[in-house]
């Protein structure tokens, strides 16, 4: 064989030798490049409001803050003078151009320095892919080199110009922990990429040559333009984007909507500050939360979680998150319990003093809180002036356990200690609820007594569950009537207060817990329900301060917000109730318009219907009442008091005879209005059962010692 031949096979040998050796490292090459190029997120995380505005960036690891453009919103005129500033044959290599890798070294071979670089437009994108995959800078190696070298290979062989050039454009930095064009169009120019002038455009492509040095914030001398440096929204929302984060755990590179409106959370943020300012003004201890919901779907359209964020004194404590006892803002769920059991809003109530006995055997006498009693008040008059008395004899009606399950069923999950532990000072804010769940709670009133969960992000919009069936809507409405009704809440709040909106009409109700601690308001439209919390994040006492006076007015404003502009909406009136003339005393004189259930088939057929709510309650003995003897006089003299009392509509008739019963054994029988009379009971525990027509029940223990 000749010896060029010989020369020949052995070069195509080798050749073929090494290409087989080498294989496995090129294709081992490729997959790690092309698996690199798909993870590396291509933006930062960001965060946007209902109606497309950014509220949050959530910069890349050890980077800063990006976003991704395509090159078709990329103006033909900055691509040029890119291309022309950084690699005027980008379109003519394949990766490398050896004439500027000379000249470069001549350079700085002569000045004995770094002075000037030599890379195309591929190499450093290989470059920042390299570093951004590794989130830090890798060091200048040989090793390094070797490795930007082959990506830039890959690049050209795998992807076209303009798709290099795309991500170029998107990923070099522009100094202010701005990489990307689109992110340093905004961050100096507080505008898109394609809204930019060509002065504009010949600024942002000079910087990533000395990104530091040509800082046009820090040299403005030197910018032949106008900056407007964009405001980041950062500080506006900052326990919402917090909650947001906590739930979602979003990958990089996510772009989140949520149900944020950011134009009213600014204001609801500007009216918590001012309101407490005038009301509280130079304490920095004390801070609030607002929660604003949309009653159709359940939509957070504001979250403001405390006074300044930054506040050294609990700033970061979101108010609208945490557990806060929530005092008579619970009332309106007792008594829709005990209208689902039979009572009525003309019910006749006793605010009178009354012990109760707890699971330990210990009396509990609850107070009013302006430790005066009313008299006998209907159930409308109890709760809409938030008397505490009528709310615990409803709850002792209803039952602690039902109680819970009705609180439950509207999304308060939060009392997870048994019934006997929070007793029936329940009702009273004896149990923690946090502001976003009790909110929600009062949006389950708003919509029908129909419960949605309340959400961030518009996610698929569940099916709304009534709390209690078919009879969900009628009973919502029986509550919603009084605390909308302003005439009936006078008494208490007088006829001007901060409850009162300018023209919408709302159903409202305040709270204010045990030492003065937390301060409530919710309150509710057909359309929208707005909670307000004010307190110390450290659970410090607030003496003096309630929820009408605090609380209240931030509602107020936060709702005259809201209807600025709006029609005015009206509570429909749904289906199951009717209205009718009810007497307010016996003899009866005065005659006023209360609204019932019908006496539909499934109010007929349910099971809790048998109840007080024929209009009449037994005013003594009281549940666990005591009495005690006096040794010294005889048995005969010493009779206990048994009274009825009846609240009944004139065209009802009233109940015609009553059957009292002591154990078992008929002790009385009551006829017409009158229903008292004394009898002697003996020592020890017993128990009182009044039937009425032999259709009407209600069983009483009581104890003689």
């Amino acid at each position: 064989m000749p010896p060029f031949l010989k020369i020949f096979f052995g070069t195509l040998l080798f050749g073929v030798c090494f290409g087989l050796a080498f294989t496995p490292f090129l294709l081992k090459m490729d997959r790690d490049f092309s698996r690199m190029i798909a993870e590396i997120p291509v933006q930062d995380t960001k965060i946007f409001d209902r109606n497309g505005s950014l509220i949050w960036e959530i910069s890349l690891p050890d980077r800063g803050f990006q976003t991704f453009v395509p090159l078709s919103k990329i103006p033909k005129t900055l691509q040029e003078a890119a291309i022309l500033t950084e690699d005027r044959y980008f379109y003519h290599h394949l990766g490398f151009w050896p004439p500027s890798i000379v000249r470069a070294a001549l350079v700085n071979l002569l000045k004995g320095k770094w002075a000037q670089g030599g890379s195309t437009i591929t190499q450093q994108l290989s470059r920042n892919l390299l570093a951004q995959a590794s989130e830090k800078q890798a060091p200048r190696t040989f090793r390094q080199k070797i490795r930007e070298g082959l990506l830039t290979l890959f690049l050209e062989w795998h992807y076209s110009k303009d798709w290099i050039l795309e991500r170029y454009l998107n990923i070099i930095f522009y100094g202010n922990n701005a990489y990307g064009i689109e992110t340093a169009s905004w961050r100096y120019f507080s505008k898109h990429v394609w809204e930019l002038s060509k002065e504009e455009q010949k600024l942002l492509v000079s910087l990533p040559k000395a990104p530091t040095f040509l800082n046009p914030l820090r040299r403005p001398f030197k910018t032949p333009v106008a900056l407007y440096p964009f405001q980041s929204e950062e500080e506006t929302a900052p326990h919402f984007v917090r909650e947001v984060l906590h739930r979602l755990h979003p990958p990089p590179g996510a772009e989140i909507r949520t149900t944020l409106d950011m134009g009213l959370q600014k204001k609801v943020q500007e009216i918590l500050d001012r309101r407490l300012e005038e009301k509280i003004p130079n304490n920095s201890y004390v801070s609030g939360a607002v929660v604003v919901l949309d009653v159709k779907n359940g939509d957070c359209l504001a979250m403001v979680g405390s006074r300044h964020f930054w506040s050294p004194h609990g700033g970061q404590v979101n108010g609208a998150m945490a557990l806060r006892h929530p005092g008579s803002a619970l009332k309106p769920f007792t008594y829709f319990a005990a209208f689902e059991k039979g009572w009525d809003p003309a019910l006749a109530i006793p605010d009178e003093p009354h012990h109760f006995l707890t699971a330990k055997g210990i009396p509990y006498t609850p107070q009013n809180f302006d430790r005066r009693y009313h008299g006998w008040v209907s159930a409308r008059e109890a709760l809409a002036n938030s008397l505490n008395v009528p709310a615990v004899l409803a709850l002792n009606y209803v039952g602690l356990e039902n109680y819970m399950e009705v609180l439950k069923k509207f999304g308060l999950h939060s009392f997870d200690q048994p019934a006997e532990y929070y007793g029936l000072a329940l009702t009273l804010g004896g149990g923690a609820v946090r502001l976003i769940d009790l909110t929600n709670a009062y949006a389950a009133l708003a919509r029908g007594g129909a419960f949605l969960p309340w959400r961030f992000t518009p996610d698929p919009l569940p099916q709304a569950v009534p709390v209690a069936g078919e009879r969900s809507a009628p009973l919502a409405y029986l509550v919603t009537s009084i605390l909308s009704d302003k005439e009936a809440r006078r008494k208490a709040f007088g006829e001007t207060s901060a409850l009162e909106l300018s023209s919408q009409s709302a159903a409202v109700k305040t709270g204010t817990s045990h030492s003065y601690r937390d301060k409530w308001t919710v309150g509710y439209t057909p359309e929208f329900v707005v909670g307000v919390w004010v307190g110390r994040p450290d659970n410090g006492a607030l003496p003096g301060l309630t929820g009408v006076s605090t609380a209240a007015p931030i509602w107020h404003d936060v709702m005259e917000v809201l209807y600025a502009g709006r029609p005015v909406v009206a509570f429909k009136k749904p289906k199951g109730i009717t209205e009718k003339q009810i007497c307010f005393d016996a003899p009866c004189q005065i005659l006023k318009e209360e609204i019932f259930l019908e006496e539909a088939d499934f109010i007929k057929n349910a099971v809790s219907k048998p109840a007080p709510s024929g209009g009449f309650l037994v005013v003594s003995p009281r549940p666990y009442d005591v009495f005690e003897r006096e040794p010294s006089l005889s048995r005969e003299h010493q009779k206990i008091p048994f009274e009825l009392r009846f609240l009944s509509s004139p065209e009802n008739g009233m109940p015609k005879k009553t059957d009292w019963y002591l154990d078992g054994k008929k002790i009385q029988t009551t006829m017409g209005l009158s229903h008292k009379f004394f009898y002697p009971v003996a020592e020890g525990k017993h128990r009182l059962t009044v039937k009425i027509e032999n259709r009407n029940r209600e069983k009483i223990p009581f104890d003689v010692q």
